[in-house]
């Protein structure tokens, strides 16, 4: 039989031969494979993103509202603050009685403020565990008030996909009293 004998005859019959179905089962299953392979990495990819995101977010906004609360405060209750220690407390004095004293702390991985009598907020998500919070005062004179904040965020996940831990640290100074503004 001739190769245009049997070309005629697969024309004819409309099947394949068996070659031609293992080479298609061959490039089919390659390129499911890569599909799988691609989509497993993006999806990867995506979780570590958005753990890394909620850690970063959590951090930054927490260090933020406690930078903006020691600007703000008057001065700081020595006897009621945990300095140089983890996990850290801060309790400032503020203007405002009803306010006062505003206290910075953590309490079961969640870092909380309390503003005078008022509610304990989280100032972190469920997502997120803080496992270090400092404060360190970082000036001798009671006329420059200057303290490092030092906030640890760890993703709260057993799934090594959002394994994501951030590391933030600022300073603020107690502007009120200074001397230098009102």
């Amino acid at each position: 039989m001739t190769i245009f004998h049997r070309q005629k005859m697969r024309a004819a019959s409309g099947g394949f031969t068996l070659l031609e179905m293992l080479i298609y089962l061959l490039i089919t299953g390659l390129a499911l494979t890569a599909a799988v392979t691609f989509s497993y990495h993006f999806a990867a990819a995506k979780a570590r993103s958005f753990a890394r995101q909620e850690t970063e977010h959590n951090a930054q906004l927490a260090a933020a509202r406690i930078a903006i609360e020691v600007r703000e405060a008057v001065g700081y209750n020595e006897a009621d603050s945990v300095l140089g220690g983890n996990p850290g407390r801060l309790s400032l004095a503020v203007a405002d009685p009803a306010n006062d004293p505003t206290v910075f702390f953590v309490a079961n991985g969640v870092l909380y403020i309390q503003r005078g009598a008022g509610p304990e907020l989280p100032l972190t998500s469920s997502h997120v565990s803080v496992n270090d919070f400092t404060v360190d005062r970082l000036s001798s004179s009671d006329k420059h008030r200057v303290f490092r904040i030092r906030v640890q965020a760890v993703f709260n996940s057993d799934n090594p996909w959002y394994a994501a831990d951030t590391v933030l640290e600022t300073t603020a100074q107690i502007k009120r009293g200074d001397g230098y503004s009102d």
